[in-house]
């Protein structure tokens, strides 16, 4: 196994189930924390081998990688080498303390079993009744995991897919080993380094999807005509879902359905 396979999403490495009830108190906890989780994992597939159940395990050693060779922590260097330099000033990587004081900083209001919705970070006793992220709360992170997300805006999201093209993150051909197909998926889907890339209607799609409870975001490229997409939402879905969205963007930037495939 090597950092191609981490980055790839085909290591097969396996961690043991996330303590989704603890509450964490401060950095150092989340990070003390995730790291042994880490050092937990296990190989249980063949690397090479695409299985992006591992996601985790592979993102934070990942991220523990980088921290090795920075010399401070994954929060401090993406702080300074992403934020900073793309221009990025609504982003950050901020604590529960802040989340709770600032009013700039969304909430996430999270549907309970009983189908009512409650601020997530003002009932951390409650989570999620969804099967893929049980009994979860976003609001009991003190702070992101190391090589997990952070809190950014719609605008910011643009500006960094601009430094990403521009030469301003990576220079040109390291960005395009980043965004380069790397493993298939399916006849016109391929999985890169982080983000999954579609041929759309004749032209590359880059994306990268995430959410937790009461969360929801999307942030899709579009390099052959310059457009960028963003969504994001602070509530579980009532009715449209985020997918739904994606297509709806998906159609009018590239013209084609929601559910077709490559085209010529």
């Amino acid at each position: 196994m090597n950092i191609h396979h981490l980055l790839s999403g085909t290591s097969g490495l396996d961690i043991p189930d996330e303590d989704v009830q603890r509450i964490f108190q401060s950095r150092d906890e989340v990070h003390e924390y995730y790291e042994q989780r880490a050092r937990q994992a296990k190989l249980v597939g063949v690397p090479g081998t695409p299985d992006t159940a591992h996601a985790e395990a592979e993102v934070t050693i990942s991220a523990l990688i980088m921290e090795a060779v920075a010399g401070t922590t994954y929060w401090d260097y993406v702080q300074e080498n992403i934020f900073k330099r793309c221009g990025m000033t609504g982003s950050a990587f901020y604590t529960r303390p802040q989340w709770l004081t600032d009013k700039h900083i969304a909430h996430p209001y999270m549907k309970l079993a009983d189908g009512s919705v409650v601020d997530a970070l003002r009932n951390l006793d409650k989570g999620s009744p969804y099967p893929y992220v049980l009994g979860k709360n976003p609001g009991r992170a003190f702070i992101d995991a190391p090589g997990d997300g952070g809190f950014a805006t719609a605008r910011d999201l643009v500006r960094f897919a601009h430094a990403l093209s521009d030469g301003t993150v990576l220079d040109r051909p390291w960005a395009d080993v980043l965004t380069a197909a790397k493993i298939p998926h399916g006849p016109a889907s391929f999985g890169a380094y982080g983000i999954a890339i579609d041929i759309i209607n004749g032209q590359w799609m880059f994306q990268r999807a995430g959410g937790n409870p009461g969360v929801g975001a999307n942030w899709s490229i579009y390099p052959d005509t310059g457009w960028v997409g963003v969504i994001l939402s602070n509530r579980d879905s009532d009715g449209v879902g985020r997918q739904d969205m994606i297509g709806q963007e998906m159609q009018a930037i590239t013209g084609a359905s929601p559910g077709e495939g490559s085209g010529g």
